[in-house]
């Protein structure tokens, strides 16, 4: 825990607002005194972009330090060749088409799929929809439709759909030339939109035809949307992908496919032509939605026994979405590990769900919790994602947890210690951010708005006010409506005021009545506030403009408690909070020094935690846990691969093939025991709600942090021969297999 600091030196030059609470009676009419924002200059002077007139001087001193030669060799003339080719193909990336496809192309390029639907009937007339021109607009059509947001899509379900039956007509007529991955999409369309139906016929039809329309990874798109479809037991989702495996056998796909398979070489990337890992996701994602969680974990053992590095993305977010949160973690910090770049919003989600899990946790429990959130960041940039201004607005989110309770006095010594804090603790975090490059936009500000409030620091939601302000940050509905909602938290009744007043003016001014939502919003801030007499003031001045529903939820706004579980667990003070906000602080230095370097991590040198609990003891010791990794993943009647001169490959980040294999090996078991102890656990609450005649909740929430009784050697099965049998109980081996 860093010294407490001076009030002068809590005023940040990258921040203003970023006080601690003790300075709030001191800021009291002095804001128009703080200083504006100015973003530190440290990062930007780093990765400053060299001037035409300095690359010149960077040049001619190279040419002054190198003896000049005008011989070129034919092998050099022949690499500037090849750029130059590069460069312009890059330039004209649809040179020598025909014109009606350059154009199609073109739309495609730009994302304009109205346009490029409109121009299909005539390129599939003149039979110019070749199979990649097929795939091209299949993959935009999907890639669109799954970006849209829920309640867009649903609006706008009928113009896609009738978007992929002019394909699936044109495909079925053969108007269009078939690409395997074009059909993946199409598939995979149908799952998105919950269109079930029109989905399975199309799989149908696409079973009965030859090669040429369907492979592997088509089986493995309709295993998965038959999975959700949740018409077709397990078993036969089982039965398909063995179909799918038998009718296209590739290399002996169906021995390398299986949890038993052993690779000729761990410290090789797998050479295997045409394994289906596509066909292998199908079957994965339909064991775990119809809760055959070992089997799935198998087969995510098998994916990343084949393709260490190289899984892909979906394969690792379906645990993420069918899977408890401490499961999730440990699978995504398991990919990055292995260099897995997975989507942009995966990491956003995590955090979310980790901000969420810590209302369920004891004091001690969340600071634990909100540094695995940093933890997340860390793996996911170390591994190549890409830190955006919403993971540190989460990030921001996440110390409202630490502060005190509302429902206790603003004035408890020991609350008013706590909330100062955990305020400068997000004081310093932020700034450090801000000074290694992360720009403070509206999304962080809010975040920042809406802290404030709950730490009921009114002053320093006003300095965010004043700096938007010389930043020239127009302010908007949204923000209007996170300040009232912050200056309602903040117990500032007559900025509360000010604010609604403005956004009362934005609506006038564009004609529109108040929102349901934005009446919510000031039905709770002025409940927090204790100023229910100026919504009543508001309801009568704008009666002209409420409908009955409006009134309605206004009332039941009123009338709802907050429904947030208590905390568990004692509160704690300032001097227990030390050790912990420390942990959170030196890991959040670790990821700036990550971010301002641009390199990935090397997970060997810097081991990161793989799981939310830090407490959690291992399954046994490496030394056993290799030997039975051996035992399974070796066959005894083969030599061993003979030491040769060819080169051992190592992961992106940091890790020979052969240690990242079995690295992984022992993180998937792990998992796999946590899933054994959270299915116990779960089957236990239902057998007592069927006892007690009482109804199971909706959603069990698995707990992040276990009570562990282990031997003084920190891991949980100390002899070999235990931790053997259940390894091999685990995975379904008997030992008469490894014999």
């Amino acid at each position: 825990m860093p010294p407490r600091l001076s009030f002068s030196s809590c005023i940040c030059p990258s921040g203003s607002f970023l006080l601690p609470v003790s300075a709030r009676i001191a800021l009291r009419g002095s804001q128009r005194h703080l200083q504006p924002w100015v973003a530190s200059s440290s990062y930007t002077t780093t990765v400053k972009t060299p001037s035409k007139e300095d690359s010149s001087k960077v040049k001619s001193k190279q040419d002054r330090s190198k003896p000049k030669t005008t011989k070129i060799s034919s092998r050099s003339r022949f690499l500037k060749q090849q750029k130059r080719d590069n460069v312009t193909s890059r330039q004209l990336p649809h040179a020598g088409l025909p014109e009606p496809v350059r154009r199609f192309r073109q739309e495609i390029d730009s994302g304009n799929l109205h346009k490029a639907m409109e121009m299909l009937p005539y390129l599939a007339a003149g039979g110019l929809m070749t199979p990649h021109n097929t795939l091209l607009i299949t993959a935009l059509l999907h890639n669109e439709a799954r970006k849209l947001r829920r309640d867009v899509l649903k609006r706008d379900t009928e113009k896609y759909l009738s978007y992929v039956r002019v394909l699936v007509h044109h495909i079925q007529s053969r108007l269009v030339s078939p690409h395997h991955a074009a059909l993946v999409h199409l598939i995979s369309f149908f799952k998105v939109v919950a269109q079930w139906q029109e989905g399975v016929d199309f799989w149908t039809w696409c079973r009965a035809q030859d090669e040429a329309y369907v492979d592997a990874s088509v089986y493995g798109a309709a295993i998965e949307l038959l999975a959700y479809h949740d018409t077709m037991p397990l078993e036969s989702l089982e039965e398909l992908y063995e179909e799918g495996l038998t009718r296209f056998p590739s290399t002996f796909a169906e021995y390398h496919m299986s949890p038993e398979a052993v690779l000729p070489d761990r410290t090789q990337l797998t050479t295997i032509a045409g394994l289906p890992v596509t066909l292998l996701q199908g079957i994965l994602t339909a064991r775990l939605v119809r809760g055959d969680w070992k089997n799935a974990y198998l087969a995510l053992d098998v994916a990343f026994r084949l393709y260490p590095t190289q899984v892909p993305p979906r394969i690792v977010e379906v645990f993420f979405y069918e899977r408890p949160l401490s499961e999730a973690f440990t699978v995504t910090l398991m990919a990055a590990r292995s260099g897995v770049i997975l989507r942009q919003g995966h990491l956003g989600v995590l955090q979310a769900r980790l901000n969420h899990a810590m209302k369920y946790n004891t004091p001690e429990e969340q600071i634990s919790t909100l540094r695995s959130s940093v933890v997340a960041m860390q793996a996911s940039l170390g591994s190549g994602g890409v830190l955006q201004d919403g993971h540190l607005s989460r990030l921001i989110k996440s110390f409202k947890n630490l502060l005190p309770s509302h429902s206790k006095s603003a004035y408890d010594a020991q609350d008013a210690e706590v909330r100062d804090c955990v305020t400068t603790a997000v004081q310093k975090i932020v700034s450090d951010f801000v000074d290694a490059g992360m720009p403070l936009n509206r999304v962080n500000l809010g975040s920042l708005m809406s802290f404030h409030g709950k730490a009921r620091a009114s002053e320093a939601i006003g300095s965010i006010i004043a700096e938007m302000t010389a930043r020239e940050m127009k302010s908007d509905e949204v923000t209007c409506r996170l300040l009232v909602s912050a200056f309602g938290d903040a117990g500032d009744a007559k900025s509360l005021e000010t604010c609604w007043d403005i956004l009362v003016e934005f609506a006038e001014s564009k004609g529109r009545q108040i929102s349901e939502s934005d009446w919510r919003t000031l039905a709770r801030a002025t409940k927090s506030a204790n100023n229910i007499a100026f919504l009543e003031k508001q309801l009568e001045y704008l009666s002209h403009t409420l409908t009955t529903d409006i009134r309605e939820a206004i009332t039941r706004t009123l009338e709802t408690e907050p429904t947030e579980p208590e905390k568990k667990g004692l509160p704690m003070d300032v001097a227990a909070m030390a050790p912990g906000m420390e942990s959170i602080y030196n890991r959040v230095s670790q990821l700036l020094a990550l971010f301002k370097s641009g390199s990935l991590l090397d997970f060997k040198l810097s081991p990161t935690p793989l799981f939310i609990d830090p407490a959690r003891p291992a399954l046994g010791s490496i030394e056993d846990l290799r030997i039975i990794y051996d035992e399974l993943t070796t066959d005894p009647r083969q030599p061993p691969p003979e030491d040769s001169t060819v080169s051992k490959p190592l992961s992106p980040t940091g890790f020979p093939l052969d240690e990242l294999r079995f690295q992984n090996w022992v993180t998937i078991l792990e998992a796999m025991s946590d899933a054994e102890a959270y299915e116990t656990e779960k089957a236990k609450l239902i057998e007592e709600a069927i006892d007690s005649g009482n109804p199971l909740q909706d959603k069990v929430h698995a707990p992040l942090y276990r009570k562990y009784s282990v031997p003084e050697t920190d891991v949980v099965f100390s002899s070999q021969e235990e931790l053997r049998r259940h390894i091999l109980r685990l995975r379904g081996v008997h030992k008469t297999q490894i014999a």
